[in-house]
């Protein structure tokens, strides 16, 4: 195993296009969510780990189909926003 350096930062309310400075939100964002994105020494993402306590059960219990939920569209928001692999956790 090859142990490599990386940087971390930690976000407790992250939005995308927010403007925390004036403490006004451009968009609505939820302090619940916390983010923490691990980036290479280069600067380029490597993975964001996102925790969220929500079960995916939006559909309800009288859905059939086999769904990934919203925690697939929040890991494709995370990707693209932030790069690097996105992992969800519970709680």
């Amino acid at each position: 195993m090859t142990w490599r350096r990386a940087l971390l930062f930690l976000c407790v309310a992250c939005c995308f296009g927010a403007d925390f400075p004036s403490g006004v939100a451009k968009v609505p964002f939820d302090p619940t969510l916390g983010v923490i994105r691990l980036d290479r020494l280069s600067g380029a993402p490597l993975a964001v780990l996102v925790n969220y306590a929500c079960h995916p059960v939006v559909f309800g219990p009288d859905n059939p189909n086999y769904s990934a939920d919203y925690p697939s569209e929040m890991r494709n928001v995370f990707e693209e926003g932030l790069g690097g692999k996105a992992i969800r956790a519970d709680g």
